[in-house]
Formats: C-alpha cells, structure tokens, sequence
C-alpha cells in the first residue's frame, strides 16, 4: 500500500528495481555525477508531477526546503 506524498520503489526507473544487473553496468560508465543528477532529477519531477507543481508540497515530500528544491532544479534545467 502506497502512502500519500511518499515515493515507493515504483516511483524509481525501472532498471533500478527490475534486477537487471546489465542496465546498471552500462549506465555506470556514463559516470557518477551524471547518475546521481538523472537520479535527483527524476524525483524532483516526480515529486512536482504529484503536487501538482506546488513547489513546498514537493520539498517537504523530497523533505528539504523549498529553497533548496528551486536551487536544484535550476541546476538541473527543470522549468
């Protein structure tokens, strides 16, 4: 059972919870921090997707600020 505001497994890319080894190697040569940005990017929109674009309900979902959260997604190109 899937509880309001929280991100579940599900949530994820598939390749991070289908258990298919093979994905995971070949994104790995993409490189760390492009990883981790894809990674943070996908639930930053996930989260926003939820809320419907109301950015302190996303933070407080991803729990950080709402400062941060805008921050971030300038960083990561996310209108």
């Amino acid at each position: 059972m899937k509880k309001k505001g929280f991100i579940s497994v599900e949530d994820l890319p598939e390749k991070l919870h289908t258990g298919k080894p093979e994905e995971l190697e070949m994104d790995i040569i993409r490189g760390y921090d492009t990883l981790v940005s894809d990674f943070e990017k996908s639930l930053i929109l996930k989260a926003i997707n939820q809320t419907k674009g109301v950015k302190s309900q996303a933070a407080r979902m991803l729990q950080m600020n709402r400062t941060t959260l805008i921050e971030k997604m300038k960083r990561l190109g996310i209108e």
